[in-house]
């Protein structure tokens, strides 16, 4: 092939013909670079290594005459952009992903995946993955890396392999990462570019879909503030804008859960994977669940493995969703670090006592019968459960029934109210449970 000079500049990039082996120039570069130079062109490269071991000494010499900065590129660099431009033409073809992924394989030498926040694969793994790798190891590198601030990468080499973990996108806090494993030499030039390709092509992929997963997010969140507000079918409109098209079951449970940023954003991906309405609201996260069904039991699991505190409602009618809410939220506020997970029903049959605020509850109730000595409470305690029968209280405690009255009588003083009234004998009987706990 005869090799001539493209004097058009496109882009402000000049591209050459490689084969100049067969039809070399001698006086013809000083022409070619004294027009090139005055249309404004300021760098040149050419390739070597290919059909010439090193660049045409006129050419460097014309270069030098004109003012224009030669640039060699040698064939492995070549190689490179070739590989790029092979990669970038895989991008745009459906499979990309899966194709991209092949290609980086073979480069490396190894396997190549895609996985989310959680490790989980999302495509792959290409390539052959070295004998007794665990894909484990992909997911614990992945927390480690989510556990630090920022956008963060790692390379590792262990057990005579070298991993490598990219975030893919510009989110801060990557939804997907190129996870790499290649032999324990590591990776070099070439293949360090490969990988810098794939991920930058990778990237403008997940923010497209970032794009329309955050305008998905927006409308499911417009359609619980509608639940929650009870506006059923305002919700079930905005339900059918999505791409996935659904509408609210006729029974449901609210799911509310707290904890940290990362934990409730972790949670939010897992409930929108199990295809259920969910949104976000500050560090708490709302999910409405069909009442019928396993995937509740399906998702509770690996929320609680988060680390997060979770309420959980009673099945209800969709059209009362504003009480299901509260119920959720009530049983949210129960929960505590021991008690990561409440049952909305669990905490109704536990009686009145699950009401209170532990500590608050414990200072009244002592404040309340503070004046009983032990004698004074269990002759309270028998009174009660035997309401008010004086004779029977005397039967259990064995004492005379005019002791009972005057014990009776020195309780009624102590709490400054008369055990007649019913809202006195709840109130001692609440404390009293309270103290029993």
């Amino acid at each position: 092939m005869t090799a001539r000079l493209s004097e058009e500049p496109h882009a402000r990039t000049l591209r050459a013909t490689r084969d100049i082996a067969n039809d070399p120039w001698t006086s013809e570069w000083s022409a070619s670079l004294e027009r090139l130079a005055a249309r404004g062109v300021a760098s040149l490269g050419l390739g070597s290594g290919l059909t010439r071991a090193e660049l045409p000494q006129p050419l460097v010499d014309a270069c030098e005459r004109y003012g224009v900065d030669l640039v060699e590129m040698p064939e492995a660099e070549s190689q490179g952009v070739e590989r790029q431009r092979r990669f970038i033409a895989l991008a745009g073809r459906t499979g990309s992903m899966d194709a991209m992924l092949a290609e980086l394989a073979e480069v490396v030498g190894g396997a190549a995946m895609v996985v989310d926040r959680l490790g989980n694969a999302v495509s792959g793994p290409a390539g052959l993955l070295p004998d007794g790798f665990e894909l484990d190891g992909i997911a614990r590198e992945v927390g480690e890396l989510r556990s630090r601030p920022g956008r963060v990468a790692s390379a590792v080499g262990e057990a005579g392999v070298h991993l490598e973990i990219q975030p893919i996108g510009s989110h801060e806090r990557p939804d997907q990462y190129l996870a790499v494993v290649a032999p324990a030499t590591g990776l070099g030039r070439l293949h360090r570019h490969a990988v810098t390709t794939v991920v930058a092509l990778l990237g403008i992929a997940v923010d497209r879909r970032q794009h329309q997963l955050e305008t998905d997010r927006g409308l499911r969140a417009k359609a619980m503030t509608l639940v929650v507000r009870g506006e059923v079918e305002s919700a079930n409109l905005i339900l059918e804008m999505l791409p996935q098209r659904g509408r609210l079951p006729r029974t449901a449970r609210f799911v509310r859960a707290s904890g940290s940023e990362g934990a409730v954003a972790d949670a939010l991906l897992q409930a929108e994977l199990r295809g259920l309405l969910a949104s976000c609201r500050g560090r708490e996260l709302e999910i409405l669940v069909r009442a019928a069904g396993s995937v509740l039991a399906d998702l509770m699991p690996p929320l609680v493995a988060l680390g997060l505190r979770i309420g959980v409602s009673a099945p209800f009618e969709t059209q009362d969703a504003p009480r299901g809410y509260a119920r959720a939220g009530h049983a949210l506020a129960a929960s505590s670090k021991e008690t990561p997970v409440v049952w909305w029903q669990e905490l109704v049959r536990e009686g009145t006592g699950a009401i209170f605020d532990a500590v608050r509850a414990e200072a009244w109730s002592e404040s309340y019968l503070e004046g009983l000595d032990p004698v004074l409470r269990e002759t309270l305690l028998t009174f009660l459960l035997h309401h008010g029968s004086r004779g029977k209280v005397a039967d259990v405690l064995h004492v005379h029934r005019n002791t009972i009255r005057t014990r009776i009588a020195q309780v009624e003083k102590v709490l400054g109210a008369s055990l007649e009234d019913p809202s006195t004998r709840a109130d001692a009987w609440i404390a009293l449970s309270l103290q029993s706990r």
